[in-house]
């Protein structure tokens, strides 16, 4: 038996699978869990943060229906980041 300590987060869930996507501000994993809490099952996007002693947790199905939902609207937010960042850049 380890005495290796198990962050909360990671008790109760079944990793499906590594990602190879990055956690954006430290750069930890991403993963694809199964989550099994209060009799309900859900699988999740599981973000390491804090050194892996904490983690952002996004239900997959839900982001997945709403970017679906919502295609029009991230294209156009993407275009106006893309020319506002592009406009900060070259604004000399």
């Amino acid at each position: 038996m380890s005495n290796e300590y198990v962050p909360p987060f990671r008790k109760n869930k079944t990793l499906i699978a590594n990602i190879p996507v990055k956690e954006y501000v430290e750069e930890m994993n991403v993963d694809i869990d199964v989550i099994h809490e209060e009799g309900q099952t859900h699988l999740v996007l599981t973000a390491e943060n804090e050194g892996g002693y904490n983690c952002t947790q996004v239900d997959l199905l839900q982001l997945v229906s709403w970017v679906r939902d919502n295609q029009d609207k991230i294209c156009e937010l993407s275009n106006e980041f893309i020319m506002n960042d592009e406009w900060i850049h070259n604004k000399d």
